[in-house]
């Protein structure tokens, strides 16, 4: 089966904004360079202080999550890699800016979201960095995350309106398979353009992330439910482990094995 990549996002913070990509790195044994490499640690409650590099996965409970503080969908952040920068616009207006690798640019970021989330988290939010070869992705396992543009068309058609392929979260958009044929992959190669490997190794949960629109805010769509009632399961896109890595583009051709 010969497919191609329609879209390549990484999520540098977890729970902000994605970022689109023309072209990406895989690491072998990892997943995108950048991606998931910070968060947002609730204050109390955890024992992760600013700008440390997390030596183990922090609970999900520890971090602040878009399903737990679904207003972070109003903002737009921007990830500038070279500078290790980040943006954060409100209402089409840039409101802070900070480096996220010296502690004078975390606290001002952090400043900023102590404010826009009160109420929301517990303490002071404080930004973390996972350290070499960890994220802070949902999934235990580094890796990519992939999804069907074609699955997310039927889930379309169950709920009844359109759904945004960005509330699930995903590193690799492709288009080419028919509805579902991703979930009879698991256990397979997946080449990717002139030679990156992948291995599926495990389709993925709904994540109560993907209920929260992602240009709104609003928590709009019990997705886990409908699914469940119109599919009969609630797993969609799936995980690939990076056997043999390189640069992906989009538009590249993807062949399952």
């Amino acid at each position: 089966m010969t497919c191609h990549i329609a879209a390549l996002y990484r999520y540098p913070v977890k729970a902000l904004s994605p970022q689109p990509l023309d072209h990406a790195v895989l690491e072998v044994g990892g997943g995108l360079q950048a991606d998931h490499r910070y968060a947002l640690a609730h204050g109390a409650g955890s024992t992760a202080g600013a700008g440390d590099v997390v030596t183990g996965r922090l609970p999900r409970s520890s971090l602040v999550t878009l399903s737990d503080c679904p207003k972070l969908a109003t903002l737009v952040t921007r990830f500038i890699e070279p500078l290790n920068v980040l943006t954060v616009e409100r209402d089409g207006r840039q409101v802070t800016r900070g480096d996220l690798t010296v502690p004078i640019g975390r606290a001002i970021l952090e400043d900023f979201f102590t404010a826009f989330l009160r109420g929301h988290t517990r303490g002071k939010p404080r930004l973390v960095i996972a350290k070499p070869g960890e994220t802070f992705a949902n999934h235990e396992r580094p890796g990519v995350v992939l999804i069907n543009r074609s699955s997310v068309s039927d889930i379309e058609r169950v709920v009844g309106q359109p759904v945004d392929p960005l509330r699930f979260r995903a590193n690799m958009l492709i288009d080419g398979p028919s509805p579902w044929a991703e979930l009879e992959w698991i256990g397979r190669e997946v080449r990717v353009g002139g030679g990156v490997v992948l291995r599926v190794v495990a389709a993925m949960p709904v994540h109560p992330a993907a209920e929260v629109n992602p240009q709104t805010g609003a928590v709009d769509l019990n997705l886990d439910k409908a699914m469940k009632q119109g599919l009969g399961h609630d797993t969609f896109g799936i995980l690939c482990e990076v056997v043999e890595g390189g640069q992906v583009n989009t538009g590249d051709t993807v062949m399952v094995a």
